[in-house]
């Protein structure tokens, strides 16, 4: 992508350029490509460190902003590199969020040693489809339909569609229909057993 395109913002396969005006609903992505010269701690992209340093700069400019980062990544190496930071706040991430974070983190990376090579900032909201990891993540989905596969120890791993109604230092509880009569019980999951949890798409 060209450096001169500057930052879009991307929705599911749609995707708007800042100069028309038109702004997407979440789930947001936001890319902007740094020229040579821009600078990164003097570190390699696509190192080890690199991810947590970045995290280091990200985490301070995203409290400052009530935003929460959640996840860095650092994919390649060299020329077309790339930073891809996911943000969550409560309530969801909007484009004025992803725009002021990006800008923020933009001029704080670009105080420290040069990289020599261009690289791309992406700033996205979660999304639907990010995995659920660890509790905070379900907080942030609390009365949301979820799919969640688990495994009881010495048992099969299954899994279950049902809202989520509790979180407790143990586990969390949803509310599934079953039977014909889709009739409402809730199931009790305890974190240890939980494999990977995904919130659904309601129609």
């Amino acid at each position: 992508m060209p450096a001169s395109i500057g930052a879009l913002a991307f929705e599911r396969g749609k995707w708007y350029c800042p100069d028309s005006g038109k702004w997407a609903r979440a789930h947001f992505f936001l890319l902007c490509r740094h020229p040579r010269g821009s600078t990164l701690l003097g570190l390699e992209l696509g190192t080890k460190d690199l991810g947590k340093q970045v995290q280091l700069i990200a985490e301070p400019i995203a409290r400052a902003l009530d935003l929460e980062v959640l996840e860095v990544i650092c994919h390649g190496r060299g020329a077309g590199s790339a930073i891809r930071i996911t943000l969550d706040k409560e309530g969801g991430v909007g484009i004025r969020d992803c725009e002021q974070f990006h800008q923020s983190l933009s001029r704080a990376l670009a105080v420290a040693d040069p990289i020599p090579f261009d690289f791309g900032l992406e700033v996205s909201s979660p999304g639907v489809d990010r995995p659920l990891k660890n509790p905070q993540d379900f907080q942030r989905v609390m009365g949301k339909l979820l799919k969640v596969k688990f495994q009881d120890p010495g048992a099969e791993p299954q899994q279950v569609i049902g809202r989520l109604v509790a979180i407790t230092e143990t586990g969390l509880t949803l509310t599934v229909q079953t039977g014909k009569q889709r009739q409402s019980q809730e199931v009790e999951i305890f974190w240890n057993s939980i494999l990977e949890g995904k919130q659904q798409v309601e129609f």
